[in-house]
This record gives structure tokens, C-alpha cells and sequence, in this order.
């Protein structure tokens, strides 16, 4: 089992080389997966929901990044 904080941390790593993401925009991203997995954020994360909470968590991250810089 894991925290909301510790899949933050392991999402923040992930998203290491992306200029302006830090460790909230991380934890909002873990807290809204969370939420919409009908998870409570501030308990511990079940074992076999942390690659789901994880996956969904970097997908809309990186859907974020990708129209943000969508103009260029």
C-alpha cells in the first residue's frame, strides 16, 4: 500500500524532464486519479489500484503538457 504523497513523489520522477512541473501539480493529479477511482486521498492506496491511480494520473498529465504546448 502507498500514500497519495508517495505515488506523487513516484508521478513527479516520471515527469522529471518537463520544465514547470512540480511536486502540486503532481499531487493534484494523483488526488483528482484517486477521486475519480472512488479513492479517498488522504487513505492508503490499495496495492492493486496503484498502477491504475498511477497510469490515469500521467496520461492526463501528459495530456496537460501536450496542449499546452500544442501551439508551437
Amino acid at each position: 500500500m502507498a500514500t497519495s504523497l508517495e505515488l506523487a513523489e513516484r508521478l513527479l520522477r516520471r515527469f522529471k524532464g518537463v520544465p514547470n512541473f512540480d511536486f502540486t501539480d503532481a499531487q493534484e493529479l494523483v488526488d483528482e486519479s484517486l477521486r475519480y477511482h472512488g479513492l479517498d486521498p488522504s487513505a492508503d492506496v490499495p496495492s492493486d489500484k496503484e498502477k491504475l491511480v498511477l497510469l490515469y494520473a500521467q496520461i492526463q498529465g501528459a495530456w496537460q503538457v501536450a496542449f499546452s504546448v500544442a501551439h508551437y
